[in-house]
């Protein structure tokens, strides 16, 4: 939350030539600045226990933001940004290996356990310093959805429109084929129902209810 990155020729050099270290890493924010500074990558949310244990030596008072989003829409706005945009152009060009590996696959599976992944995060962090939101949110009431960020960095309001300079990553927003829908709540159900278990909310049982419904429609 700390504004847009370095764009300056150093900055980018020092990240692509230095070595990777925890020198390197931290070289990489202003040491000058003078309120919360950070990154964001879905990727940390499948780091094992000894990473995690990693990075909580190097910053224990980091603050996490997590935004989860249904696993079904999650796992298929991942295929259709990663291939069906940029490489393929439509599903059915796609090779069988990556349709499977990237929907249905072990790794589709860790990205959405959120209730594990949680786990993990949290008996490290506490759940004090680790802030859950839902995709659901940002979609009905953008400003609210960044003020409750806001309020967990201790950072004063700001309107939307500030702060949400566009969109990064879009994937094309295709819809789910029903072949391929029922494929995923099958997938992902068990992640889905622990998600739900986890925070019974209105926003996991509406991802339970779509799971249920393309499971139902698939068996028809």
């Amino acid at each position: 939350m700390s504004g847009e990155a370095p764009n300056h020729a150093a900055w980018i050099a020092r990240f692509i030539a230095l070595p990777r270290s925890e020198r390197w890493y931290r070289s990489l924010f202003p040491a000058d600045h003078d309120g919360p500074i950070g990154e964001i990558t879905p990727a940390y949310a499948t780091l094992d226990e000894a990473e995690i244990d990693h990075i909580r030596a190097l910053i224990p008072g980091l603050k996490l933001i997590y935004i989860l989003r249904n696993p079904i829409e999650q796992s298929w706005s991942l295929i259709n940004r990663r291939y069906l945009l940029e490489r393929y152009g439509s599903i059915d060009k796609m090779p069988p290996h990556l349709i499977s590996e990237y929907l249905f696959g072990p790794e589709a599976q860790r990205r959405t356990n959120y209730a594990a992944i949680l786990d993990r995060w949290r008996a490290r962090f506490g759940s004090a310093q680790i802030y859950v939101s839902f995709y659901d949110e940002l979609v009905r009431d953008p400003d609210l959805f960044l003020n409750n960020i806001l309020d967990f960095l201790a950072v004063p309001h700001l309107p939307a429109e500030e702060v949400y300079r566009g969109r990064n990553n879009v994937s094309r927003g295709d819809p789910i084929p029903p072949d391929y829908l029922a494929r995923l709540a099958e997938s992902h159900r068990a992640n889905v129902v622990s998600a739900h278990e986890m925070f019974d909310n209105a926003d996991t049982a509406r991802w339970l209810e779509m799971t249920e419904v393309a499971l139902e429609a698939g068996a028809d």
